[in-house]
């Protein structure tokens, strides 16, 4: 089958990687630095087994919409960011109308970015805005950085909303290797990924606010979540405390279905709280390093840059609004991220600028041994639970101060060698 997927970015990419391994498939992207570097054997962004599975597909990197025409099945995978508070999807419909324009005959169209329920009708106006009639399909993603190929070849759902029988048969045929497929209409399968990622971001907002209630109480978070994990009702995954959720997605989700909640007239007062939650929850690391020392001209460490480990995602990241928190305190700031420091440089630059904050002080590190570049600060703060941090012996880290937001260390063991340790709802991190 021959594939056409508009946007190169994270999701596109995946698609397009995936779908080469069994399909003929032609990406195509705006971004003529983009396309040159994924034709010259680079990826402008990090994903485990990426690059190797696009390697193994038949996939061509273009700008040339001629093969939308030439195409049975056009996925659009471009970027539908929040402004202000709502789901952006002027380029969903600006690749529709690439679409209406660049295709002679009826195509079936997909729509995977994320956008709010009654996209698809809009997307379907403009294609269907000549004599052509196209079909168009609604097929979200649930794709975890991190782990997104594993997660496209694996997944353990594959949710079609379309109006005809015959566009679930087409996408069936598409994901020929799955048999999980879950068919609806298009409205739902719009709110569907909403819903989902809404889901875990108040499982993870929620566990916060326990465990912020724990470290005040005495109680012990991590016996607490034992405790919950074992009621099948409520499950184990996502209640891990923290600095909260960031990325791509989360934070715009939760956000823009929030928007579209009042633009509705149906208000959302528990996802506002679960915004609220997470929004305050990093500071809860500034609040801990300044029981121990005087933020200005001291000298932290930092683990950890990305939202996550495996990704160089820092979209919405915390670890990032913590390092801003530092350097506009004062603080000197050394940096250690196993591949997302080039991205913080970034978007440093961008906020130094607009803030006349200077990150002069900030140091980075990525390939030095995470205990290594310790030594000689006041404090370390773990922001991202990267493996190698998971690793690290508590013996071999200088600073007397650390703050584990992630719950990485051996907390006990840290205690018993002096250390000055805070841990999100569990002192002892036993």
């Amino acid at each position: 089958m021959k594939i056409s997927v508009i946007g190169a970015g994270y999701v596109g990419l995946v698609t397009s990687a995936c779908l080469s391994l069994d399909h003929e498939v032609t990406c195509i992207d705006v971004d003529p630095r983009k396309v040159a570097e994924l034709n010259a054997g680079g990826c402008p962004i990090y994903e485990p087994r990426l690059r190797e599975t696009i390697d193994k597909g038949n996939i061509e990197f273009t700008q040339d919409l001629g093969s939308l025409d030439r195409s049975d099945v056009i996925f659009i995978c471009v970027g539908t960011p929040c402004y202000k508070g709502q789901c952006d999807i002027r380029q969903v419909l600006a690749a529709a109308d690439d679409i209406y324009r660049s295709t002679k005959s009826s195509k079936t169209v997909v729509i995977k970015s994320t956008v709010v329920p009654g996209t698809n009708d809009k997307v379907l106006d403009v294609l269907n805005a000549g004599v052509i009639c196209h079909k168009c399909v609604s097929n979200p993603e649930f794709l975890r950085e991190g782990s997104a190929v594993e997660d496209f070849l694996h997944p353990d759902r594959v949710v079609i909303g379309a109006r005809e029988s015959e566009s679930y048969d087409l996408l069936e045929q598409v994901y020929l290797w799955h048999d999980c497929f879950i068919h609806m209409d298009v409205v739902s399968a719009e709110m569907a990924k909403y819903a989902c990622n809404c889901a875990l971001a108040t499982k993870i907002s929620f566990i916060n606010e326990i465990s912020n209630l724990c470290e005040v109480t005495g109680a012990n978070v991590n016996k607490v979540r034992k405790v919950m994990g074992t009621d099948p009702r409520i499950g184990s995954s996502f209640y891990e405390q923290g600095i909260g959720y960031g990325g791509s997605c989360f934070p715009k989700d939760v956000e823009a279905l929030i928007e579209h909640g009042r633009w509705l007239g149906c208000p959302t007062p528990l996802l506002e709280s679960v915004c609220d939650v997470n929004d305050n929850q990093y500071t809860g690391c500034l609040t801990k390093l300044e029981k121990y020392l005087w933020l200005k001209d001291s000298r932290v460490a930092v683990w950890g840059v990305s939202f996550k480990p495996e990704t160089d995602d820092i979209r919405h990241s915390p670890a990032v609004e913590i390092i801003k928190e530092l350097l506009g305190s004062g603080a000197n700031v050394r940096v250690h991220d196993v591949v997302a420091n080039p991205n913080l440089y970034a978007e440093l630059r961008s906020w130094s600028k607009k803030t006349g904050i200077s990150i002069a002080t900030v140091e980075y590190y990525e390939e030095t041994d995470p205990c290594e570049m310790t030594k000689g600060s006041d404090a370390l703060v773990i922001a991202t639970a990267w493996r190698q941090y998971t690793k690290a012996k508590v013996s071999e880290i200088e600073p007397q101060v650390i703050v584990d937001c992630r719950g990485v260390l051996n907390g006990r063991e840290a205690i018993k060698q002096g250390k000055c340790y805070a841990c999100f709802g569990n002192p002892n991190n036993s």
